[in-house]
């Protein structure tokens, strides 16, 4: 088998975590280890409910309460990425991975809470060990995407965010 593509799954549209979630799934179904990372969400999420009882899944979570608006960057968002990326660096070393999910990971870059070298050499590693690797998020890395083998964008055809509020077991 041809292993170590990378996915990125953008967009303003909902669906990319959700995706994301799916392929974990498949993944783990066929007996190979999933390592999801999500960052930048904090609040427990039902996927984070059953995806940790998964068996082959190891799920991972680095964020804190407060999403990030209107560029309000906190420290705290700092100090927890640099925690997820000592998590990633310590699995890729350390591991045996067939999936690789970064959860939101296109946001870390967009706000600047990482270098893009940093992600260029996370891709290179898993190519490599033929890591399947999906980074999921809004605003996609132009120059991330030349790297990309397989690209989705969830496009936003219509939403009833602008109604309705955030409903647990849908959006969370």
């Amino acid at each position: 088998m041809n292993y170590g593509k990378f996915h990125i799954y953008t967009g303003n549209g909902k669906g990319k975590t959700t995706s994301a979630i799916g392929q974990a799934i498949r993944c783990a179904g066929t007996g190979r280890n999933v390592y999801f990372v999500q960052f930048l969400k904090a609040q427990i999420t039902g996927e984070q409910k059953i995806l940790t009882k998964i068996p082959n899944i190891c799920f991972k979570k680095f964020g804190i309460k407060e999403f990030i608006i209107n560029n309000n960057i906190k420290k705290e968002h700092f100090i927890q990425i640099e925690k997820g990326i000592i998590y990633l660096d310590n699995i890729l070393k350390n591991k045996k991975i067939d999936l690789l999910i970064l959860d939101e990971f296109n946001l870390v870059l967009y706000y600047n809470l990482i270098k893009l070298d940093k992600l260029k050499e996370i891709i290179k590693i898993c190519k490599t060990k033929k890591i399947e690797l999906i980074i999921t998020g809004r605003y996609l890395n132009e120059e991330i995407s030349s790297l990309a083998d397989l690209i989705t964008e969830m496009k936003e055809i219509k939403h009833y965010f602008k109604k309705t509020l955030a409903r647990k077991g849908i959006e969370y």
